[in-house]
């Protein structure tokens, strides 16, 4: 059976705008329900402005005993904090990196994963020890089954979760977890971001909205929609 070394799980906290995105405290849970499988310590990755650190009260209550707050005035590209997650990799090998699978955080993994010559395996669903190996479970073929998948080679494993997999669990007590303070320094890159600009709601998927209200039939007044 593969003996698993203790060691620490990290779980990217995306935020947008100084505020933590609605996956963040997921993500929390995420590593803090993980590291029963590794008997590992659930650890965060947060970027930003120094004003991102009030943000870490929202997360107290998710599990995390470590952040690495990488202090960044300005919104980073993928390809830019890639660099910076490889630098942090090979100062602490985590055995496992989470992302959520947003457009951010499946490129930012992608990138990690090729500078690092890592496989990574996307778009989980779950996670298990089968036969002492972890394992991660992912919908296949248009979500109508699933695949199990072991990665190769040596940690760290790298994985991108399926947002509708995600759930936000509070732990048992909350932890004000230990800050790493990492600076950022720019690296020559090939991309920067040029610009951001917000879409109406009518355009964005579904899945990516914080509140969803479903009408019936019965409803024909906006009085009648009290929230």
């Amino acid at each position: 059976m593969l003996k698993i070394v203790p060691g620490e799980i990290w779980s990217f906290l995306e935020t947008e705008n100084g505020k933590l995105q609605s996956t963040a405290p997921k993500m929390a849970s995420e590593a803090t329900r993980d590291c029963g499988l590794f008997e590992a310590m659930p650890c965060g990755v947060l970027v930003g402005p120094s004003s991102n650190l009030s943000l870490m009260e929202e997360i107290e209550g998710y599990g995390l005993e470590k952040v690495y707050f990488i202090e960044a005035e300005e919104p980073l590209s993928p390809e830019a904090l890639a660099e910076k997650f490889v630098f942090l990799t090979n100062n602490q090998v985590p055995q496992l990196m989470l992302f959520a699978a947003t457009p951010f955080g499946s490129d930012l993994a992608a990138r990690i994963a090729a500078r690092l010559k890592k496989g990574i395996v996307s778009n989980c669903a779950d996670f298990e020890l089968i036969e002492g190996k972890f394992t991660a479970k992912k919908p296949v073929h248009e979500g109508k089954s699933y695949g199990y998948y072991n990665w190769c080679g040596n940690l760290p494993y790298i994985a991108t979760v399926n947002v509708d997999s995600l759930e936000a669990v509070e732990a048992d007590k909350k932890i004000a977890p230990e800050i790493v303070h990492e600076k950022y320094e720019a690296l020559p890159t090939r991309t920067h971001l040029a610009k951001r600009w917000k879409i109406p709601h009518s355009e964005l998927d579904i899945t990516e909205s914080r509140l969803v209200i479903g009408v019936g039939n019965g409803i024909n007044k906006t009085e009648f929609m009290q929230v």
